[in-house]
């Protein structure tokens, strides 16, 4: 069965896309195809096969893309076209007779009311406008994925069938020999304030004087220009060059190399539209595998998970003392950190991996075909 997994948005190698549903699916014997905005015109990685679609540097080029996907498709002629980003919603008349699939993987409604590029009074019409439209189109897909239980309740009116497929780690790519110091901090993903920077860099300006030779490695690129400039500037008025390390973005392959280099996980999201209180970051899940204890934002569903494994520490958002005082005690207590990294290790293995979540995507494949 060829299988044609599309985005128009994300890059070719994404983690959920190429590294855990389309390996998924090739290492079980369909013949997949990805369509991504790439710099070359095709590729075969890791049995899948990767056309690059053109990339384009202004949003009101996208209808390019759409083009571009539409036509791809038809000359492929899959039996199962697997698409990632709402706006492709607006083309799947013209992807039949294929039987289509919508990932979605955030509540893009409420993303809208914090996206920059859409101007301040315009954020709120956008928003409900893509509360009534995302739904509204789905309904003509013959399936609906989605990366939370939250999600479901968006789509359960229509008769489509919704899939949940958590975005947990792939556990095999967490298998790695520890080279820590005991005094590295690290955070994984995208920079912004929203996601927590600001209170890293304060925090740690006050762990470097509390514990000598404590580091932190930021690990992701910034959201934005503005971000990258507050991030520096922070970095800069506190003497924190040698604290802080800007890592930027790094391949998904290069991820466990840098993990394994810390003692420390961090997620001190903010709590905001963009990140509504039911989300648990995937980073979380792949600090666990990594046998990493967690310092975490006390929001409703990240609470809950910590609280309940006891692999981790939870601190209010925002609260960049707090931040500070959990980070010297596991730094500082080293034994305790430990065994709360091997519980998280054991929660994933038992129950929190993609390997898991990758049998149910098998078995939607197995139900449209």
């Amino acid at each position: 069965m060829s299988v044609c997994h599309v985005t128009s948005l994300h890059p070719p190698f994404d983690v959920r896309i190429f590294h855990k549903e389309c390996r998924t699916l090739a290492r079980a014997g369909y013949d997949v195809t990805l369509l991504a905005q790439a710099d070359w015109s095709e590729k075969v990685v890791d049995g899948v096969r990767v056309i690059g679609l053109p990339r384009i540097t202004k949003r009101y080029q996208r209808p390019r893309v759409w083009q571009r996907i539409v036509e791809e498709v038809r000359r492929l002629q899959p039996d199962i076209v697997h698409f990632h980003d709402p706006e492709l919603l607006l083309v799947t008349p013209f992807l039949r007779p294929a039987r289509l699939i919508y990932d979605c993987q955030e509540p893009y409604a409420e993303t809208m009311l914090v996206r920059r590029w859409i101007p301040r009074l315009l954020r709120y019409p956008v928003s409900r406008l893509v509360a009534f439209l995302e739904p509204m189109l789905a309904r003509w897909t013959d399936a609906i994925v989605v990366t939370e239980g939250s999600h479901v309740d968006r789509f359960r009116r229509g008769e489509t069938p919704i899939i949940l497929l958590y975005n947990y780690p792939l556990l095999s790519c967490f298998d790695f020999e520890r080279c820590s110091d005991g005094k590295t901090v690290i955070h994984v993903g995208v920079l912004s304030e929203g996601r927590g920077s600001t209170t890293m860099i304060e925090a740690m300006n006050w762990v470097a004087r509390r514990v000598p030779g404590a580091r932190l490695l930021l690990v992701g690129p910034f959201d934005s220009p503005a971000d990258e400039a507050e991030v520096r500037r922070l970095i800069a008025d506190y003497e924190l060059e040698n604290v802080v390390e800007v890592v930027g973005w790094v391949p998904f392959t290069d991820l466990p190399n840098w993990l394994a280099r810390a003692d420390v996980g961090l997620v001190p999201w903010q709590t905001n539209e963009k990140f509504p209180p039911q989300i648990i970051p995937t980073k979380m899940f792949e600090y666990m595998g990594s046998r990493l204890p967690v310092v975490a934002s006390n929001r409703p569903a990240i609470g809950r998970f910590l609280a309940g494994l006891d692999c981790g520490l939870l601190v209010e958002p925002g609260d960049s003392q707090g931040f500070a005082e959990a980070i010297e005690y596991l730094l500082t207590h080293p034994a305790e950190a430990k065994g709360m990294g091997e519980r998280g290790r054991q929660a994933v293995e038992k129950a929190y991996r993609w390997e898991t979540e990758g049998k149910k995507l098998l078995a939607l494949y197995r139900q449209l075909a």
